[in-house]
């Protein structure tokens, strides 16, 4: 018996063993291709997602600019039109002058018209004063006309990022403060921009009534659109950012939005 025992193979020589191990090495590799497939739809079908709403918002903004023109640059042209013709067909020469002067004034208020679109479609400040300057300027007039209180304390990050990325960090500062206006009920807001070697850093903080618990830490797709946030984590996700939500109840909110610097600023 002893005899016997000596001559018996180890069992990780064995043919069960081998087996056991092919076997047990043969599900893990295929657990793991089937994780990292089922990782792969995910991101598509967030990506695609992403993609259908940023489609839906370039088609819904195209119809207000075009209402905007219609309603106002259009109607004007029409009333500038309408003077001429009277001025044409007046024989009086003060009515005439009348007319000319409406026609004058009409034009004047088309003239802003146009700018107000114009601004709403690349607002002049970013190329003229720089991006910092540009937010700024959110922040100083939204002041002038709101009850709420802002305040802010922005680092200089002119020349962080590429000139078509400044039009969406501009946006996001502008819906997340008209966010604050239309739906947080708070008397003081703070905007604080801080920038590191390789990150920007936008915190927007409320003291309003808070967003519902199912919000509170990263952004929930089911309420992101009744709250104004959808836009807003777009033009994130555009930039390569993050954006996390840290609210309570009756306690205000929190925006925080991580930006990456972009590479050509980076140094490297």
């Amino acid at each position: 018996m002893m005899r016997n025992f000596y001559w018996q193979k180890p069992f990780w020589k064995t043919w069960w063993f081998r087996i056991l191990t092919f076997s047990f090495l043969f599900v893990s590799a295929f657990g793991l291709y089937r994780m990292k497939i089922h990782a792969l739809q995910q991101q598509r079908s967030v990506k695609q997602m992403l993609a259908h709403q940023l489609i839906e918002s370039q088609e819904s903004e195209r119809k207000r600019i075009a209402s905007e023109m219609h309603d106002a640059i259009g109607q004007d042209l029409l009333i500038i039109k309408n003077l001429s013709f009277m001025a044409l067909e007046e024989s009086d020469h003060e009515n005439r002058i009348t007319y000319l002067n409406e026609i004058s004034e009409t034009a004047s208020q088309t003239i802003d018209d146009v700018r107000k679109i114009s601004h709403n479609l690349r607002p002049y400040q970013i190329d003229k004063l720089g991006i910092t300057k540009a937010l700024e300027s959110i922040l100083i007039n939204i002041s002038k006309t709101s009850t709420i209180r802002f305040s802010y304390d922005l680092d200089l990050i002119d020349g962080s990022f590429l000139k078509d990325h400044e039009i969406h960090i501009y946006r996001i500062l502008q819906e997340c403060v008209n966010n604050i206006i239309k739906h947080s009920e708070a008397h003081e807001a703070v905007v604080t921009i801080r920038k590191t070697d390789r990150l920007i850093t936008l915190t927007i903080k409320d003291d309003g009534k808070g967003l519902p618990d199912e919000m509170n830490g990263m952004l929930s797709q089911q309420y992101s659109s009744g709250f104004g946030l959808s836009g807003i984590s777009e033009r994130v996700t555009i930039v390569n950012g993050t954006l996390s939500v840290r609210s309570q109840r009756g306690q205000g909110t929190t925006l925080i939005m991580t930006l990456p610097l972009q590479e050509k600023y980076l140094g490297t």
